[in-house]
């Protein structure tokens, strides 16, 4: 459903031709828009023989912060159209109005002094890469009406140290957060089901994640390289943790399973610090899980143990203490 909201979003887009130019009056700004059902659409899609390039919203050289507004020549303005001020380089701020449901694809990537965002409530969707890179943008506030973000959508955003998610939101898609290196908290909403691939990789300032309890499957690399975190419980409807799931956490101490998951081969390789592993329930373990975790000196398990464990789940069994809870 989320990917059918994002491709219909840009069909749409696609599809609205041609482009406008309108010079506000009170600021002076030239704005480039295109018309879809009487409604603007900020930036434009100039279609040529051969492809669609993205023009711009704004001048590359507009400096300062921004307030998009409610119309432009009476068009309510609804969407931002993909690029739409792609390498914005000296955009500081940069404000919505209320009518405005989509941003698209790469709108606002590698505007690098974008500091603050102020995203309406009745936002739907947020496309692909649309703030990546954007090295400079610090908090983020997310409304609860944005049930669709779309893969690397704040990727590379380095300065991020905060960061609300909408309620609504079911997946966190992949590579979302990636290298959001000073973001030092997440708590995943309830809704959230699925956590894709790389979806917070490289966040090296992770110190605390906190999962929901309907979360079901954690994909490949999803926390890989999130260095300083420090303790992990897994919910106990989770069924898949993939392969390097939470790789190279140097610094991860002890993870709680809840549930009972497959955990797949890689999983929580290179946690060179991992010391304590606490399951509640049964688990699946792959060969490899635990790779190179030389730390690991506790292993508590449930009454009925681990069915089907192989040789080689642990690196060292002999310098283990496995107990088993009554």
């Amino acid at each position: 459903m989320k990917r059918l909201t994002l491709l219909a979003a840009a069909a749409l887009l696609a599809a609205a031709l041609p482009a406008e130019t309108w010079i506000d009056p009170k600021t002076g700004i030239q704005w480039n828009y295109t018309l879809a059902d009487g409604k603007a659409i900020l930036g434009s899609l100039a279609r040529s023989a051969k492809d669609i390039r993205p023009t711009n919203a704004i001048p590359k050289t507009f400096a300062g912060a921004l307030t998009i507004p409610d119309a432009l020549d009476g068009h309510p303005v609804t969407a931002i159209a993909p690029g739409a001020f792609f390498k914005c380089a000296k955009l500081t701020a940069v404000t919505f109005p209320k009518g405005v449901t989509t941003i698209s694809s790469d709108a606002f990537t590698n505007c690098s002094s974008l500091k603050t965002v102020t995203l309406p409530d009745g936002l739907r969707t947020i496309g692909p890469n649309a703030f990546n890179s954007c090295t400079a943008l610090s908090n983020l506030t997310i409304p609860d009406s944005v049930t669709a973000i779309g893969p690397g959508a704040f990727q590379g955003c380095s300065s991020l140290t905060t960061l609300r998610l909408p309620k609504g939101l079911t997946t966190i898609s992949r590579v979302t957060f990636a290298a959001c290196t000073a973001l030092t908290a997440v708590t995943i909403p309830d809704g959230v089901v699925a956590i894709e691939g790389g979806a917070f990789a490289d966040c090296a300032s992770l110190t605390t994640v906190s999962l929901p309890d309907g979360l079901i499957s954690i994909g490949y690399s999803a926390f890989d390289g999130c260095s300083e975190l420090r303790t992990l419980t897994i919910p106990e409807k989770v069924a898949t943790v993939a392969e390097s799931a939470f790789a190279n956490c140097a610094d991860l101490r002890k993870v709680t399973f809840l549930g009972a998951p497959f955990v797949r081969e890689g999983a929580f390789k290179g946690c060179r610090d991992l010391r304590i592993l606490d399951f509640r329930k049964s688990a699946s373990l792959l060969v490899g899980a635990f790779e190179d975790c030389p730390s690991l000196e506790r292993v508590t398990l449930p009454p009925s143990g681990l069915p089907g464990l192989d040789e080689g789940v642990f690196p060292d069994p002999e310098a283990i203490d496995f107990r088993v809870v009554r």
